[in-house]
């Protein structure tokens, strides 16, 4: 009994195997070669048919990532050499992002902090001064954790 057909594969000793063609921009991730292949290790159409979807969608997966990264190195290119050096120091995109969730963290915390948000309590009203100089001090720090 012969297989049926499914569109992106071949069939070799009665099994499954991918035949799908890999675009020109993510080829140099699969080593120059412009075919996908591999065995499904199956006889069956409909596994056969999502093997080749789940392929042809990591394809698709990996020609995204690629433009995403190209447009990103097009970016930094453009970027003065002053920012650009600010970027490396940072430690490139993985490191800014570490950086902007560290920094909502702590601001965070200093948001729940800030005297002038807190509650009033039963305790005998606190120096105006004091009061004034411990918002002060709060919006000072604010102001650092925002600005690394």
């Amino acid at each position: 009994m012969a297989l049926a057909k499914v569109s992106g594969t071949k069939i070799r000793g009665g099994v499954y195997h991918l035949n799908i063609a890999i675009p020109p921009e993510i080829r140099h991730l699969h080593q120059g070669r412009a075919l996908l292949t591999g065995t499904l290790k199956t006889a069956d159409p409909k596994v056969a048919a999502k093997g080749v979807t789940l392929a042809r969608a990591q394809l698709i997966q990996q020609v995204e990532e690629t433009a995403r990264s190209a447009d990103v190195n097009a970016r930094l290119a453009e970027l003065p050499p002053d920012q650009r050096a600010l970027y490396d120091r940072a430690g490139g995109l993985e490191g800014l992002l570490e950086a902007f969730q560290r920094t909502q963290k702590a601001q965070a915390f200093l948001a729940a902090g800030d005297p002038s948000t807190m509650a009033d309590t039963d305790e005998l009203p606190p120096d105006p001064l004091e009061g004034e100089m411990a918002a002060a001090e709060h919006r000072a720090a604010s102001e650092v954790v925002r600005l690394i």
